[in-house]
């Protein structure tokens, strides 16, 4: 089993390394909660002009605002398209923060259990010499005899 000092250092060392993963992990969940609010965002715009459009269409329109129109909801859709990458992309990195948050958790845990195992031996291994000393002191103790009277 480790010395006492060498696991409190690991177990330090492990507690550091979770909570720099735990602080990541919420840092890239918090990104990929923003990057897919753009997109919502991006794609009701483009819903509203569409509607736009074909409100203004109904009414009639023009030639060149039609095509304005049409340009615009091609770079809208274009936006949408970059914007999905980036929200797959945040995803991506969220999981990966989510598994290393997984292993440094798992490997404090593991530490864990050891430094609670070493504190049960090592209440055994006193108990043990305190009965030793209590069954010592027991057989060193006069006994009174059949033939000693007071």
């Amino acid at each position: 089993m480790l010395p006492k000092r060498t696991l409190q250092q690991l177990i330090e060392h492990a507690r550091e390394k979770n909570d720099r993963a735990a602080r990541a992990l919420g840092a890239t969940n918090s990104r990929e909660r923003e990057e897919h609010g753009k997109l919502d965002l991006l794609v009701n715009y483009r819903d509203e002009c569409l509607a736009r459009l074909v409100s203004s269409a109904r009414e009639g329109m023009d030639r060149d605002t039609w095509l304005s129109y049409q340009r615009f909801v091609v770079k809208l859709d274009a936006a949408i398209e970059q914007q999905r990458e980036q929200v797959a992309l945040s995803r991506t990195l969220a999981e990966q923060s989510r598994s290393e948050w997984r292993a440094a958790n798992g490997r404090l845990r593991s530490f864990d259990t050891l430094e609670s195992r070493r504190v049960k031996a090592e209440a055994a291994a006193a108990r043990r010499g305190e009965q030793r000393a209590q069954d010592e002191f027991a057989s060193r103790k006069p006994s009174a005899g059949p033939g000693i009277r007071g």
